[in-house]
This record gives C-alpha cells, sequence and structure tokens, in this order.
C-alpha cells in the first residue's frame, strides 16, 4: 500500500514505541480498492495518555478522550489515533453508555459497522477476521457480526449500509437489508442533520437511483421523507408516462448533474403527485398544480431536515418552476429577470431531466424543443438585454429628482419601467425612461424625448 511518509512515520513510531498499531478502517478500504484515501484512522493498543507521551514534540489535540482517541497534527495532516476497545451498551442507539480498552486489534474490530471498513493493516500484513477483502472483491455490503445487533447500536448505520452502496456501487447483503428494514423505526433516535447528510451522499452518488429504489421498497423513507412513499407503483395513466410517479422521479435523478441542489429538486420535483391526481372522461391521467404542491411539500420537507434557509428556496423556486417552458422571446426575458441566469441555467438541467425520463417518443420531441429554447435563452443572456432593476438606465433617485415621491411608488414605477424594457429593450435609455416614467405618473408634465 503506498501509504503517505507522514502517516507511515507515525505507525513506525508507535511501534517502535512498543506498540502494536494498525491503519484500520475507511482507508485500509479505500487501499484495497485501489483508491486513494481522503483521511487516515490509526488504532493501537497505546492509551491516549501513552500516545500523547509517544507524540510528545507534536501538536496533540485531545478530541474524544471519552472514546480512546487523540488527534496527532504531523505536518499539518490530523490524523486520528484510537486506543483498541469494545463497546458498552448503546442505550440511545447512537453511542456506546462506556467503552473499555482492549489489548488486541481483533477484539477492537468486533464492534465494526461493515466488513468492509473491518480490515486492519500495520503496515506489513492485513487483519481481516471478517472477511471483508472477500466482500470487498464480490462487492457486498454485510455487517460485521449479527447484523441486528449492529443497527440496534447505532441506527445510523442504516443509511451509512445505503450509502455505501450507493457510492461504491456495492450490493446488499439480504440479511444486512432485511435487519436494516426490521430496525427502520429506530431511525427516530437520529439528529434530522446525520440522516440528511448521509442522504446528501446517496443522492449524489454516481447513478442512486438503485439504492434509493431499494430503500423505498424497504419502507426506510417512511421514516424521514414519507411524503415519498406513495409515489411508489403510483401509475399515471398518461402518455406521456412510461413508469410510475417513483420510476419517474428515480430516473430523473439518475439523468441530472450529480450537484447536490439539482439532484435534491430533480428528488423533489414531482412528490406532490399522488395529491393531484385526477382523470379526464378519456381515462387519462392528469396532475394539474403539481408543482406548486410538490414546491410547498419540498419547503416542509427540507425544512424538517434541516437544510440551509439557501438551499431550501432554491430548490424549491426550482421544484416551482419545472413545468415552466416559454414560448417567446418576451417570456424569456421575463423568465431571465425573475429567476435571474444562473438559476435559470438550473433550471433547464432540471427540465432536460425531467423530459428525459418521459417516453422515449415524449422525451425526444420535448428534448429537441427544449435544446432550441436553451440556444435562444443562452443567446440572449449572452447579449446581456436589460432583465433587472439594476439594469435600467434609470434609479431611484432620478425618479425622486423628477418628483415622484420617495416610498412605494418609487418601487412601483421601477417595477413598471423593467416590464417596459423587458418587452421593448431599445426603451432603455435615460431621457425615454424619464417619458415612460411620466406618462405613468400623470401628475407629472409630461415631455417627449428629444
Amino acid at each position: 500500500m503506498n501509504i503517505p511518509v507522514q502517516i507511515l512515520a507515525i505507525l513506525n513510531k508507535l511501534q517502535s514505541s512498543g506498540h502494536n498499531a494498525y491503519l484500520v478502517g475507511g482507508c485500509v478500504r479505500d487501499f484495497v480498492m485501489g483508491r486513494i484515501p481522503s483521511d487516515y484512522d490509526i488504532c493501537t493498543d497505546a492509551t491516549p495518555c501513552r500516545v500523547k507521551a509517544v507524540f510528545s514534540k507534536e501538536r496533540v489535540i485531545e478530541t474524544g478522550l471519552r472514546h480512546g482517541t487523540v488527534t496527532v497534527i504531523t505536518d499539518g495532516i490530523p490524523v486520528e489515533i484510537t486506543t483498541f476497545r469494545k463497546d458498552g451498551d448503546y442505550t440511545d442507539h447512537r453511542r456506546p453508555s462506556s467503552i473499555e480498552f482492549v489489548k488486541t486489534i481483533e477484539a477492537d474490530i468486533e464492534r465494526r459497522d461493515f466488513t468492509i471498513n473491518a480490515i486492519a493493516y500495520d503496515g506489513n500484513k492485513i487483519t481481516d477476521p471478517f472477511g471483508g477483502e472477500g466482500d470487498i472483491a464480490a462487492g457486498v455490503i454485510r455487517c460485521v457480526g449479527n447484523a441486528r445487533r449492529r443497527f440496534g447500536e447505532d441506527a445510523l448505520r442504516i443509511m451509512r449500509m445505503f450509502r455505501f452502496a450507493a457510492v461504491l456501487g456495492f450490493d446488499i447483503d439480504p440479511d444486512t437489508l432485511k435487519s436494516a428494514a426490521d430496525n427502520k423505526g429506530l431511525l427516530k433516535n437520529i439528529a434530522k442533520e446525520r440522516i440528511r447528510e448521509e442522504f446528501n451522499k446517496i443522492l449524489t452518488s454516481p447513478q442512486p437511483s438503485g439504492v434509493l429504489r431499494i430503500m423505498l421498497d424497504n419502507g426506510i423513507f417512511d421514516e424521514f421523507i414519507p411524503e415519498f412513499t406513495p409515489c411508489g407503483g403510483f401509475v399515471q395513466n398518461n402518455p406521456h408516462h412510461c413508469s410510475t410517479i417513483s420510476e419517474h422521479i428515480l430516473n430523473a435523478v439518475d439523468y441530472i448533474r450529480p450537484e447536490l441542489i439539482l439532484r435534491l429538486s430533480a428528488f423533489f420535483h414531482d412528490i406532490g403527485k399522488p395529491r393531484c391526481y385526477g382523470e379526464d372522461d378519456n381515462g387519462i391521467g392528469h396532475f394539474f398544480g403539481h408543482s406548486k404542491i410538490s414546491g410547498e411539500m419540498t419547503s416542509k420537507i427540507m425544512k424538517r431536515l434541516r437544510y440551509s434557509r439557501k438551499e431550501i428556496t432554491t430548490v424549491r423556486r426550482l421544484v416551482d418552476r419545472h413545468m415552466t417552458l416559454p414560448e417567446n422571446q418576451k417570456q424569456m426575458r421575463k423568465l431571465i429577470a425573475d429567476l435571474g441566469p444562473d438559476l435559470l441555467m438550473l433550471l433547464l438541467e432540471l427540465k432536460a431531466a425531467d423530459i428525459s425520463a418521459l417516453t422515449p417518443s415524449t422525451a425526444q420531441k420535448y428534448g429537441r424543443e427544449l435544446a432550441a429554447i436553451k440556444k435562444e435563452i443562452v443567446g440572449i443572456i449572452e447579449s446581456m438585454p436589460p432583465v433587472t432593476l439594476g439594469d435600467l438606465a434609470i434609479n431611484g433617485k432620478d425618479l425622486l429628482d423628477i418628483g415622484i415621491p420617495q416610498g412605494k411608488k418609487i418601487g412601483e414605477t421601477l417595477s413598471y419601467l423593467l416590464e417596459r424594457v423587458i418587452d421593448d429593450p431599445q426603451l432603455n435609455n435615460r431621457e425615454e425612461l424619464l417619458y415612460q416614467c411620466r406618462i405613468k405618473n400623470v401628475a407629472l408634465s409630461v415631455t417627449p424625448p428629444a
């Protein structure tokens, strides 16, 4: 394994001081998979006090003495070093109420979550008592020991299991999956922020639909986004759709770029459809107003999961407008003014993913239309006609100077002028706008521009 020299130096220093020391967990898993680890964890039979003594000339941070962990900073690289331990009871289904230091790496590994993370390396040989290397080769996520016990100890492991499956492209061992489904109710003990972060990592994995589908089929969403459950198996009865609501959503998630705001928008864009379903006289299904309902549901769900205000606002705006398709340049300019160029380009990406998840013939037809519209919008943005109040050739001070009273009237007049300029960009010069302003405010003297 090509271990960085700083990490190897820590291992060697502990070992030369008479202690056993190993790289453990995700970094070893990544090495076995041929990936470059993002961080390194070391475990040892040395107590935290001994670790501090061994690295007395280094900066040492007492990051988790309660759990036997200190962090050594070497050449600016933080490395967590944890004493071999076994855990006591997990009374809150999240963290052990007590720990006990142990002497061997095998005893320490027994407490870990999944076999792929229960591999240790001392710089010369691998210790793998639970077959983690074999599970990596087979592409399988499997609990260490009794799966029911592992999830009962820490319910967040349920979400971590799905995250590993999505990010690594692994399957889930059937017994492990069944135990996760049986224990899904324990997720109520987990902070919403922790669930959200695991969900985000699942969503932004290369192709998350497979794992999201397994989560839906096993009732996992019931515990943190129950609004998605009714979408499962919901037949749309519409010639433009060849799949259920949930399948359409999951396909759209796969089709869109793996950026969090886009993936969230794709996941939520049709979540309100089950509440809007109706059929016409021909038995064709319709979902009138579903974008508005989906937007309202999106805000509530994201607030519940403690997303930031900016994330909620941005995703809500995209979901609200995902059915918008401008038909002419005037509508395009108004859409640019309303959303701004950056958000509008995200909306076009969401629209493209939504269209791609329709029936092939419909997707081909609307895809061509969207491509033409996008080309025209890009051209408008590049030519930069006035689309915001800041683009106008006059401002509030100019309106005060011609006698319009300060306050609400100023804002109303500027908005009126922007509407006129969006309709006809050639009006955006100072003299013409002042003239238009005087026409609107008839109490002022009207002087046409020269």
